[in-house]
């Protein structure tokens, strides 16, 4: 059933790192982070040919006034890096790519982002020759806020104006991605416009997937709608889409509920199953494996540190889990990153920061799990 998870490498970071992410291939991890220095945004790229044991030097890959969001995607020795960027007032969505292994990279390129404007990226996701990276922006005439796609059939070297993933008529945001192949799921919030508002505006989620750069149809999630925060985990066929409902008495806090709605048709039809658990969870982490559902999670005991990191397994598509395990220790987890592949092993990695008390500074550590995969 596989052991437990241990950390095999920590990196020592300034207590200004913040927005890392990460993602492998084979026994290579790439990670990128942020620093802030004298008013100004760097953002670093670092890279472990041994599967987290060690890392190699770090790149400097770009400064200035602001960079936020940076994503980071793979597919055999292509890497693709993108960011937001704002040099005094232009904002820009930049991308570099590596085309053996992290190595080199070549010099940044912008993606237009078309009519749109004020926009906030997402993720970017590759397979064979296809790029995509999820955004939103306000759009069309009436400048909705909407969640758009830009995307390339030529690994990067060009991308074609953004096309629209949602309602052009709901302002619509906080979308989540998942990639497994050559199939990526985007899952987005969508109210109405209210004319009032201190109305109620009424909360929809929707599914749309991307298979082989061509859009599919959108779907609506209707047992998610008005639950959040939203996680996305997807491996071959199967699409898991969970929202997290707090319950209340009295504005005590009593429980959380995972309601976790599964697609084993790629998406097209749901599924819905739920977990409730007598702690505050403060985000939701799950990933998707042949044979098994890892459900992380993060505590929030009434604002007290450390905020630790569980996870538990199903082996039975969530209809039951094993005992949880913490897997953090006595840290005060800053956030958290996790990234599978399927080998004749399961390897999951994860990435999470760490305050050390007393220290003053942060370090972030990798942990990773085999698991011989289960045929069933």
């Amino acid at each position: 059933m596989g052991g437990p998870m241990r950390p095999i490498s920590h990196i020592v970071q300034s207590p200004s790192l913040q927005d890392y992410k990460m993602s492998s291939s084979g026994n290579n991890i790439y990670f990128v982070w942020t620093m802030q220095n004298l008013g100004r945004t760097s953002l670093f790229f670092e890279k472990s040919a041994d599967g987290g044991k060690t890392f190699g030097n770090q790149m400097l890959f770009a400064n200035s006034t602001r960079i936020d969001k940076p994503s980071i995607a793979t597919y055999n020795n292509s890497v693709y890096v993108t960011w937001e960027q704002q040099e005094n007032k232009s904002v820009m969505i930049m991308i570099r790519r590596s085309t053996d292994g992290g190595m080199t990279f070549q010099n940044p390129i912008s993606i237009s982002t078309g009519s749109a404007t004020q926009f906030t990226i997402g993720a970017v996701t590759s397979y064979g020759n296809n790029v995509d990276l999820v955004w939103t922006g306000l759009f069309g005439p009436n400048r909705t806020q909407s969640v758009m796609a830009s995307q390339s059939v030529d690994e990067g070297d060009t991308f074609a104006d953004p096309v629209l993933l949602s309602d052009s008529s709901l302002q619509s945001n906080e979308q989540a991605v998942a990639q497994s192949n050559s199939s990526t799921y985007v899952v987005w919030n969508s109210r109405q416009n209210c004319a009032d508002p201190m109305g109620d505006c009424k909360s929809m989620l929707f599914l749309r997937p991307i298979n082989d750069g061509k859009l599919g149809a959108t779907v609506r999630l209707e047992s998610l709608d008005g639950v959040f925060p939203i996680a996305i985990a997807t491996n071959s066929d199967t699409v898991l889409v969970e929202g997290l409902k707090r319950t209340y008495d009295d504005t005590v806090f009593e429980n959380n509920t995972i309601i976790m709605m599964q697609s084993h048709d790629k998406g097209r039809t749901f599924s819905t199953t739920s977990s409730t658990y007598g702690v505050y969870m403060d985000g939701i982490f799950p990933v998707l494996t042949d044979s098994t559902l890892y459900q992380f999670w993060t505590v929030y005991e009434l604002g007290l540190q450390p905020e630790p990191i569980y996870v538990e397994r199903s082996f039975d598509s969530g209809k039951t889990f094993d005992a949880p395990e913490e897997i953090s220790g006595a840290t005060t987890p800053l956030g958290v990153q996790l990234d599978s592949q399927a080998t004749p092993l399961v390897i999951l990695h994860m990435l999470y920061g760490m305050e050390q008390t007393g220290r003053g500074h942060t370090m972030s550590f990798l942990i990773r799990s085999h698991q011989t995969l289960l045929v069933r």
